[in-house]
């Protein structure tokens, strides 16, 4: 990581001229790049164009003493000038992201490793446990309202998501000297890894609506009705559960299959009635058919050694 960031042929600075002027840029870090955004979003949570353009070249940009424009300096430029000073910014974060060559490659285990000039580092999807947590020390309050640093939210998903080529994890402080094509591309693959499509609820919804089958609400359903984990249903032989899938919509279509909570658990202190028909058979396995303690209210199934009941509706 440290010798993609310290590379001399990484492109660094640059040099702007127009007249008689002359003016240096610094590329910026990836930090500095987004706390310049940070300060330029309002409190509705849009960017302020004007004020990103200050806070953008407030990082990047040098007189010809060398010494960093002021918010004031950079308020005295003309609009032309300060647009050229953000052209040079922009322009030599383009070049640093040539430079990288950034590739990636999928890994067998399904994370991704991420390849360039010097560059290597193996990104993987966390757990929902990690994000959790993450997103936990990310909530501040601001105004009485709940808000989301995204910066820090960003860092620590990194910290919990990129290994090293030695399959270590980062240190807080590696991240500090990254470039903004760096942090970017890493951001970009682990949106890939462990964020959901765009508008994927109104997909959901429109499909929901038009009756057209998804497999996440295939996969909800079944967890719904049997009372599964989705382990368990992503487990099953695929024809098993597109068979399952066909009976509970056609249960649900006729009015037989509850719109509720369809699973629920019988206490473990069974009827005695309950317990005799729960008996194994050796023929059959457990035999439902022998007897049904629940009469017209349900059906039955025994998983794992307990009697897992599908409530219907009476006839």
């Amino acid at each position: 990581m440290s010798k993609a960031r310290g590379a001399s042929t990484l492109p660094a600075r640059s040099v702007v001229r127009w007249g008689d002027a002359t003016y240096r840029i610094e590329a910026p870090t990836w930090f500095a790049w987004q706390d310049a955004m940070e300060r330029s979003t309002r409190t509705d949570g849009n960017v302020d164009a004007q004020r990103l353009l200050e806070e953008a070249l407030a990082v990047t940009a040098r007189d010809e003493n060398d010494q960093r424009l002021s918010i004031d300096s950079i308020r005295l430029l003309s609009a032309l000038d300060g647009d050229r000073l953000l052209a040079g910014t922009l322009e030599l974060i383009e070049r640093q992201r040539q430079y990288y060559a950034f590739r990636e490659q999928e890994q067998p285990d399904g994370s991704i490793a991420l390849l360039g000039n010097q560059v290597y580092l193996k990104l993987q999807s966390w757990t929902f446990g990690e994000r959790n947590d993450v997103l936990r020390r990310s909530l501040r309050l601001e105004n009485g309202q709940a808000a989301v640093d995204m910066a820090l939210y960003e860092r620590m998903m990194i910290l919990a998501c990129v290994r090293t080529g030695e399959d270590t994890r980062l240190q807080p402080s590696e991240l500090s000297g990254w470039t903004v094509p760096f942090g970017e591309k890493v951001l970009e693959l682990l949106d890939q890894l462990n964020g959901i499509e765009s508008r994927y609820d109104e997909l959901l919804q429109a499909c929901l609506d038009s009756g057209q089958h998804h497999p996440d609400l295939d996969l909800i359903q079944l967890c719904r009705t049997f009372g599964w984990y989705p382990d368990r249903v992503l487990g099953l032989d695929a024809q098993l559960a597109e068979r399952l899938s066909a009976g509970v919509r056609i249960l649900k279509k006729s009015g037989l299959l509850a719109d509720g909570p369809a699973a629920s658990r019988l206490p473990s202190a069974m009827p005695a009635e309950a317990a005799a028909a729960a008996s194994y058979n050796p023929q059959g396995g457990y035999d439902a058919a022998r007897s049904n303690p629940l009469g017209d209210t349900g059906i039955w199934e025994l998983e794992d050694g307990e009697v897992t009941t599908i409530l219907v509706n009476e006839s």
